[in-house]
């Protein structure tokens, strides 16, 4: 067994799991298409990455604070059904 410490306290590892997630099944609105890139495209560029549930709060993050910066050429990608949702 695994003795996980923060600092000088001890932490048991969790043995709870949550329930998994209802599977969003992609539909063809969910397609990266030519059409929604050049509505996207700012002078013919776009950044575009990926994300999944792991990395969600991450990205979500990025996102807003791209916008803030005034970067508003963003596309991101569900790689699963939960972050799809």
């Amino acid at each position: 067994e695994f003795n996980h410490r923060i600092g000088r306290e001890y932490v048991a590892p969790s043995t709870h799991q949550p329930p998994p997630p209802s599977f969003v099944k992609p539909t063809d609105e969910h397609l990266l298409t030519k059409e929604l890139v050049a509505e996207v495209a700012i002078e013919n560029a776009v950044t575009v990455t990926w994300t999944n549930k792991h990395m969600l709060d991450f990205a979500l993050n990025w996102v807003y604070e791209a916008g803030e910066a005034g970067i508003k050429n963003i596309l991101v990608g569900a790689m699963d059904g939960y972050t799809l949702h």
